[in-house]
Parts: structure tokens; C-alpha cells; sequence
């Protein structure tokens, strides 16, 4: 299991989802379980926040946009990853 330590460079971090800290971010975070998931629709773009709990109990949360049906070709998606 992941500990909060191996989050600490990323806390309070934010970018586009294109970043390569996104992908590393997700990448930590697969191995841990969700504990809250909620998504926030919107007509040009949603959001999704997920809380995880780390092995030493930390939770931490990636909140991110994601495409919709309506989302114009060429958007940018942000990111936001830190304390829950």
C-alpha cells in the first residue's frame, strides 16, 4: 500500500491533466481505494473528485475535468490534487 509520504511533492498541486505530475498522481492513486467519488455536471465539461485513504490513514483528493458530449474540441482539462 501507498503512504502519504509519497504524496508530499504533489500536495497542493494543480495543471492541466495533459501534465506528466497528472499522470504520476494517477498512477500512486490506482493503488489505493476510493473512499468518496462525486461528480459535478456541467453542460461544457464535468468534474470528478475523488477522496483516497493512504495505508497510514491520510486522505487525499484529486479533484479533475473531464470531457462531456458538449466540451469544444481543443479544451484543456484542470487538476487539482491535495489534502481531502
Amino acid at each position: 500500500m501507498i503512504k502519504a509520504k509519497e504524496f508530499e511533492k504533489y500536495m497542493e498541486s494543480s495543471g492541466v491533466v495533459s501534465d506528466p505530475e497528472f499522470g504520476e498522481i494517477v498512477d500512486l492513486l490506482i493503488l489505493l481505494p476510493i473512499m468518496i467519488e462525486e461528480e459535478y455536471s456541467a453542460k461544457r465539461v464535468d468534474t470528478v473528485s475523488m477522496v483516497y485513504t493512504t495505508v497510514d490513514g491520510y486522505q487525499v483528493r484529486l479533484t479533475h475535468q473531464v470531457r462531456t458530449p458538449n466540451t469544444p474540441e481543443g479544451t484543456e482539462f484542470i487538476y487539482y490534487f491535495g489534502k481531502a
